[in-house]
């Protein structure tokens, strides 16, 4: 690198990059996946030590998109950067894996995107609350073709085009309110509250009346 005209990357650890969403970082001390103990001066969004007292955080979704934080209107950016410091603080957010690489070989990378971790689990959360079954298995394989198009460069593709178009048509769907209760022990789900939903709020009032339906129909 000294030789290339950057003798300040010459002694570097690792090497990183960080957006709204995520920090990543690979190479130097984290090159091997077989050991590689992540020092803790390396994540600056996320903390090894959660404060003591439990915290609630309220998500509202409206047509997919998240919207609102504790009740109070919030605009995307906004909303990312207030999870990533709250969720943070007690963790959560901390992945890592392999990245595959053009050659064919995979690569180890370690990421820290504590807002996200929550976002994405909350979205599951209340489409698994108002998306038949059925259609949410299909949209796994349409999530992963879409992905693969946007990283792999073809984003002005057909099929980038029309995986986004069934998802976005999903996501129509996904209104409603999720609770979370943030603690030591990670995240806990203390609410979902959705605007059209297919859950049983009374199931044994369901499964009484199921057996009574289905006790008509036998005799008649």
């Amino acid at each position: 690198m000294k030789e290339a005209g950057f003798p300040h990357f010459a002694d570097r650890s690792h090497s990183g990059d960080s957006n709204l969403w995520c920090r990543e970082f690979e190479s130097g001390l984290l090159d091997d996946p077989e050991w590689f103990p992540v020092p803790e001066d390396l994540y600056t969004w996320t903390s090894a030590a959660p404060p003591e007292r439990p915290e609630k955080v309220v998500i509202d979704f409206a047509g997919g998109r998240p919207v609102a934080l504790d009740g109070k209107p919030a605009g995307l950016c906004e909303l990312i950067g207030a999870l990533n410091l709250r969720a943070g603080r007690y963790g959560l957010g901390r992945y890592s894996g392999l990245e595959h690489i053009d050659s064919g070989e995979k690569v180890l990378e370690v990421r820290e995107m504590p807002a996200a971790c929550l976002l994405l689990h909350a979205y599951r959360q209340l489409e698994s609350a108002t998306v038949p079954a059925e259609t949410m298995r299909e949209k796994l394989s349409l999530e992963q073709a879409w992905t693969r198009e946007a990283i792999e460069g073809r984003w002005f593709g057909s099929l980038r085009a029309a995986a986004q178009a069934f998802v976005m048509s999903v996501a129509e769907r996904v209104t409603g309110r999720i609770t979370y209760r943030l603690d030591r022990t990670g995240m806990t789900v203390l609410s979902v509250e959705a605007r059209d939903p297919l859950y049983i709020r009374d199931r044994d009032a369901w499964e009484r009346d199921t057996a009574r339906s289905s006790c008509h129909f036998s005799t008649a």
